[in-house]
């Protein structure tokens, strides 16, 4: 606290169940003027509290409580830790990752999850020894999938057979011929 310049300090205090409802009860005697609650307090805390903050409400514990104009006040935090912006299906294969299906909340386009989910497949399949990542479907021209084209060089699926794919700076692709890898049961490489 004193590198942010506040004048305080966060103690842990460790209280059985019994002695909580008393130590926050006297918080502001005890000189505190708000706190963290961990388990197993937090639903006590949730009963205790006068107001609650609408996360508070939804989830039913308080995991923070502070006082405000002589009023206990209570909120949770734990909440947007767990809120769920993107999720992916992976199958996982002899050589590699394939990233079946992947999608995230459009409203959190700005944070680049699609980008975001490649790179951690890409250490996933690295601490695992897995040389490949399969990025899945790729559709040229599609804006929802463009972030894709950015990982190369790409090896596409095409009707002779998988070619090594680098785009160019105008966007265009190269193609290079390659030797037939193995079939799997997966589309599991980039396609167009």
């Amino acid at each position: 606290m004193h590198y942010f310049g506040i004048a305080g300090s966060y103690e842990l205090m460790d209280l059985l169940p019994e002695a909580f409802p008393d130590f926050v009860t006297h918080l502001a005697e005890r000189g505190f003027v708000g706190g963290n609650v961990t388990v197993p307090h937090k639903e006590a805390a949730f009963r205790m509290v006068e107001h609650r903050d609408p996360a508070a409400e939804k989830v039913g514990a308080v995991n923070t409580i502070w006082l405000e104009n002589g009023r206990l006040m209570g909120g949770n935090s734990d909440v947007h830790g767990f809120i769920l912006i993107a999720c992916i299906l992976v199958d996982l294969m002899g050589d590699g990752l394939s990233m079946v299906y992947s999608f995230y909340d459009p409203r959190q386009e700005r944070r680049s999850l699609g980008t975001f989910i490649i790179l951690d497949h890409i250490v996933q399949a690295t601490l695992n020894g897995l040389p490949y990542v399969y990025l899945g479907y790729w559709v040229p021209g599609s804006e929802k999938m463009a972030y894709k084209a950015r990982f190369s060089p790409l090896e596409v699926l095409k009707p002779q057979g998988w070619m090594s794919s680098w785009l160019t700076p105008s966007g265009s692709t190269n193609l290079l011929r390659l030797k037939p890898r193995p079939s799997s049961t997966t589309i599991s490489t980039a396609c167009s």
